[in-house]
C-alpha cells in the first residue's frame, strides 16, 4: 500500500505538546531539544528528520495525519512551505494556528482538510498561496481568520468550502484571488473581507 507524506520544511522547528497520529495510534511529542526531538520522531517511524542547511526537514508518513495541541501550533518557513497528504489532514489547536512563509505556501490534500482553532487562524505567504482539497475544506477560527498573500491566491475544493470565524475574516492578496467549490460558505460575526486586484469565484 502506498503511503502519503506530510512534509514541513523550516529554518527552525519547534513542537509543543503535540500528538502525531497514524492509523488510530496517537503518541505524544513533548517539547525537547532538537537532538531529543530527532530521536523521538525516528522512534515514531517518521521517514526522515534531517538538517537542511541551517534548518530542518520533517517528513511524516501515513494515510491520515493529525496534529493537535493544547496551545499554539506554528509553521514558519523563510522560503517555501508545503503540507500535503493523499488522504485527510486535520490540525486542531485550543489557541492559535499560524503558518507563515516568506515565499510560496501550499496546503494540498487528496480528500478532506480541516483547520480548527480556539482563537486566531492565520495563513500568510510573501508570494503565492494555494489551498487544495480533493473533497471538503473546513476552516474554523474561535476569533479572527486571516489568509494573506503577496501574489495570487487559490482556494479550491472538489465539494464544500466552509470558512467560519467568531470575529472577523479577511482573505487578501495583492494579485488575483480564485475561490472554487461546489458549495461555498464564508461566515463571521464581524466583517468578511475578500480583497484582490481580481476576484474569481466559480
Amino acid at each position: 500500500m502506498k503511503r502519503s507524506a506530510l512534509v514541513v520544511a523550516a529554518a527552525s522547528f519547534a513542537l509543543g505538546a503535540l500528538f502525531y497520529s497514524n492509523v488510530g495510534q496517537s503518541k505524544p511529542i513533548p517539547a525537547p531539544s532538537n537532538a531529543a526531538l530527532l530521536a523521538r520522531i525516528e522512534a515514531l517511524e517518521a521517514r526522515s528528520f534531517k538538517q537542511v542547511g541551517s534548518g530542518y526537514e520533517l517528513t511524516l508518513n501515513g494515510a491520515r495525519i493529525t496534529v493537535s495541541a493544547q496551545g499554539d501550533v506554528g509553521i514558519v518557513a523563510p522560503r517555501n512551505a508545503s503540507i500535503s497528504t493523499g488522504s485527510n489532514l486535520v490540525i486542531t489547536t485550543g489557541q492559535g494556528l499560524t503558518a507563515t512563509s516568506g515565499q510560496d505556501a501550499q496546503l494540498q490534500v487528496g480528500r478532506n482538510l480541516a483547520l480548527t482553532t480556539g482563537q486566531g487562524l492565520a495563513l500568510q505567504s510573501g508570494k503565492a498561496a494555494s489551498i487544495h482539497a480533493g473533497q471538503g475544506l473546513d476552516l474554523r477560527a474561535g476569533q479572527d481568520a486571516l489568509l494573506q498573500s503577496g501574489k495570487d491566491t487559490l482556494i479550491q475544493t472538489g465539494d464544500k468550502l466552509t470558512a467560519k470565524a467568531a470575529k472577523g475574516m479577511s482573505l487578501e492578496t495583492t494579485q488575483d484571488m480564485t475561490l472554487r467549490a461546489k458549495h461555498m460558505t464564508l461566515k463571521a460575526s464581524g466583517d468578511v473581507i475578500v480583497k484582490g486586484k481580481k476576484i474569481n469565484q466559480n
